[in-house]
């Protein structure tokens, strides 16, 4: 099996670990939802249950989300609210973005990235990969796209023209307007080319 798939394969694996859990804490949620509903109301059936979702937050979607990152030299800038203190405070709630992988990818010679966002199912967030080494720092952009049970950020890809050679440290973004959060940093090494 090649780099490529492994990574894949492990992404993937990653998507449905965070959906079997997505979807146990939903059913969780819902069962919460109903009792409070019952408690307000004094009536419920057996086994009815009370739902207000949008096509939205349940609709799977047979994209994979938007594979062309756009490349820029600063990252974007996120819609945000100000804080009592004075600073930029991402809009929405915040939500667990998992970075599956980000490896140099010597055949496309490019930095190569995906990952998901867990805890939200939207389409039309912005997901950023950032990749910062000393002062530099590169970006790359996609649409988010719903998926059975996470959002998608896609494939995200940054030229190496625009990458020196070295250790990089990535991560991945995402802003939209219910929901925001940030993965952990992942180091990607550009080798000498």
């Amino acid at each position: 099996m090649t780099r490529r798939g492994r990574r894949l394969l492990a992404l993937v694996a990653g998507v449905l670990v965070v959906g079997v859990a997505g979807a146990a804490v939903a059913t969780a949620a819902n069962r919460n939802h109903d009792d409070a509903s019952t408690a307000a109301t004094g009536t419920a059936t057996a086994g009815s249950t009370t739902s207000a979702a949008t096509p939205s937050d349940t609709a799977p979607s047979a994209s994979a989300g938007s594979s062309s990152g756009t490349v820029s030299s600063s990252s974007a800038a996120p819609s945000a609210t100000p804080s009592a203190s004075g600073t930029a405070t991402p809009a929405g709630r915040e939500v667990p973005v998992i970075l599956g992988y980000a490896d140099w990818d010597a055949a496309g010679q490019q930095v190569e990235a995906a990952g998901f966002v867990s805890g939200t199912i939207a389409s039309g967030g912005l997901c950023t990969l950032t990749l910062t080494s000393g002062t530099a720092t590169v970006t790359a952009t996609s649409t988010a796209e719903a998926d059975a049970t996470t959002t998608n950020c896609g494939a995200l890809t940054i030229p190496g023209a625009q990458v020196a050679p070295g250790s990089w440290q990535a991560t991945l973004s995402y802003q939209a307007d219910t929901a925001h959060g940030t993965s952990a940093a992942m180091t990607v090494t550009v080798p000498s080319r």
